[in-house]
């Protein structure tokens, strides 16, 4: 008899187990459901602009033979080229697409020097005398035909960080692209002005960019670009507006697995 209600017990002790077990998967599960959900209303998503176009104008100086007036649309006379605000600036439209805001988000700028001094210099008009991203003097020299040519750009122009991006802004942030990669897809140009563009047209070694950026809960994100710069026409002296060349920036997403 003591050893009926002795197993009695233990079956009922077994259920009980068995179902406190249960109802605490149950509650596990249903608070990773709102941990996930409060997750992904705080996610912010960093995009870059898949293509932006740009021009590329000579300096009206007769003693600078570069090209260095970046600019995104067309300018209509010579006279107006050098009162371009920003002669050494172009830029790629970045939104925060996501649900939350990002904040935190730094961009890391990184090229091949190697590959890009070897792919100017193979044209044989211009020879690289020094390419430094290393210090904080981040430069170049050069020279075309006894012309000294070269330009730069600080180290912060490589790895700089922005406080914050609202998401799902109307007005999209900027991101420069360094001053030093202009420069020398300045100096690449100069290399092929009299040659056809088609086969150099999208040749020149891409940018790397890495992006990471925190959510309002501090979890970190990671996103890696391919930037890539191509030439699509050039532009002698027209009537409608002063000589230059003009292509594509292309942005490229890899996809990590940084969670």
């Amino acid at each position: 008899m003591l050893d009926c209600i002795l197993l009695k017990i233990d079956w009922i002790s077994f259920g009980t187990l068995i179902v406190a077990l249960f109802t605490l998967g149950a509650t596990y599960r249903t608070i990773n459901e709102m941990k996930t959900q409060r997750e992904q209303s705080n996610m912010p998503d960093i995009f870059l602009s898949s293509e932006t176009r740009f021009y590329l104008y000579r300096a009206v100086s007769n003693d600078n033979i570069q090209y260095q007036y970046w600019h995104q649309a067309l300018v209509k006379e010579d006279k107006d080229v050098e009162g371009l605000k920003y002669h050494l600036s172009c830029g790629i439209n970045c939104f925060n697409i996501g649900l939350g805001c990002a904040k935190h988000i730094n961009y890391k700028y990184n090229f091949d020097t190697d590959s890009i001094k070897t792919f100017i210099e193979n044209f044989g008009k211009v020879k690289i005398n020094k390419l430094d991203v290393q210090s904080e003097n981040v430069s170049f020299d050069a020279e075309l035909s006894g012309y000294k040519m070269g330009g730069g750009g600080g180290k912060i122009d490589l790895d700089f960080t922005q406080d914050f991006l609202l998401e799902k802004a109307n007005t999209p942030s900027i991101v420069n692209l360094p001053r030093i990669y202009l420069n020398l897809f300045n100096t690449f140009v100069l290399s092929v002005l009299d040659s056809p563009l088609g086969p150099h047209r999208d040749k020149f070694p891409p940018l790397k960019l890495i992006v990471r950026y925190y959510d309002i809960a501090n979890k970190l994100y990671e996103k890696k670009f391919i930037i890539s710069i191509s030439l699509d026409s050039l532009a002698i002296n027209t009537n409608l507006c002063p000589s230059h060349v003009s292509g594509l920036i292309k942005v490229n997403e890899i996809r990590s697995n940084l969670s």
